[in-house]
């Protein structure tokens, strides 16, 4: 049940676990982070607000990692979106026989006559529907932030190898598959009017921010409501003599390679070092870092590289020209 109105508590652990109180009722039977149990138990909240109606984009087949399944089976009105056309083909006939479900078969874009409004106006949608679930691999953030429609919730999937504190948001181009990151989404609910209140593994669930306050939640941050399941995240920081280091998972969890730091050194081994270059050094930093930075061959780097060589005095500090 959703907690009292009782004291925030004091300890960190104990305003996570109020605040992520809906975790108790994660559970899959289609879906891959519990989605199916939040769903089930947030709908029992909202019922009748929801109107029992859902939009799936990036349906997959219809039950491969499927939010939205249960719902349908529990008699929700759907419009399933999926893309390509032979899953659209097998989610089509998993569905041929249900007057309540619609499958699409279009790769939804921003705007123009695929964006997800245009569909929706197609099929004469309502401006405000039960739930929005988008799962695209690539521009989530974008199809959200341009619909002009009103769902109750929105499910968006986040790039979960992210950091929590980086806020990203990937070109908005269907050929990019970078996503956004879970602060990104927050960042952009809260300027739609959608408040964080539940965040799993791929997931991050919205509301409305008027119906927020039914879900008892004391802190809705991003560091009391991400605990990652998969943890993905990779990060990269510098010595004082610019050696780069890559910590954490350190890995591509979509190809399942490794990100060694030995390959993303910016400095040979030789630079690397506080102050003490030499003249040619010097030179061989101003080239490395001329060439990083795409303008090696102005002509004020070419004339500071010249008098750096002609110069007999000995440099001790790294170059700041």
């Amino acid at each position: 049940m959703i907690p009292s109105e009782t004291p925030v508590p004091f300890t960190f652990a104990a305003l996570r676990d109020r605040s992520r109180w809906l975790s108790q009722h994660a559970r899959n039977v289609n879906s891959q982070t519990g989605e199916d149990g939040l769903l089930a138990k947030v709908s029992e909240i909202l019922d009748p607000a929801l109107s029992h109606t859902c939009v799936d984009v990036g349906a997959w087949d219809g039950v491969h990692g499927s939010n939205t399944r249960e719902l349908i089976l529990a008699g929700w009105r759907s419009i399933q979106i999926e893309g390509n056309p032979e899953r659209h083909a097998i989610l089509a006939q998993r569905y041929g026989d249900q007057p309540a479900v619609r499958c699409l078969c279009s790769f939804v874009q921003r705007t123009g006559p695929d964006s997800l409004d245009a569909l929706l106006d197609q099929e004469a949608y309502p401006d405000e529907f039960g739930l929005l679930c988008i799962d695209i691999d690539g521009n989530d953030w974008f199809l959200w932030q341009s619909l002009r429609r009103r769902p109750r919730l929105v499910l968006v999937e986040y790039n979960f190898s992210i950091p929590d504190e980086v806020s990203f948001v990937q070109a908005a181009d269907p050929q990019v598959a970078h996503g956004a990151s879970l602060r990104a989404f927050i960042e952009l609910g809260r300027e739609k009017g959608y408040e964080l209140i539940f965040a799993t593994g791929l997931n991050a669930l919205f509301v409305t921010r008027e119906h927020y306050a039914l879900f008892g939640i004391p802190d809705n941050s991003i560091e009391v409501m991400h605990v990652p399941c998969f943890d993905a995240r990779t990060h990269v920081f510098f010595g004082y003599d610019g050696t780069v280091f890559v910590r954490g998972a350190a890995r591509d969890p979509w190809h399942d390679l490794p990100f060694p730091e030995r390959h993303v050194q910016i400095l040979p081994r030789a630079l690397r070092k506080i102050g003490g270059y030499n003249r040619w050094q010097r030179i061989w930093f101003l080239i490395i870092r001329a060439s990083l930075e795409g303008n090696a061959w102005r002509p004020q780097k070419i004339i500071t590289t010249l008098r750096v060589l002609f110069t007999r005095k000995r440099v001790t500090n790294v170059p700041n020209a």
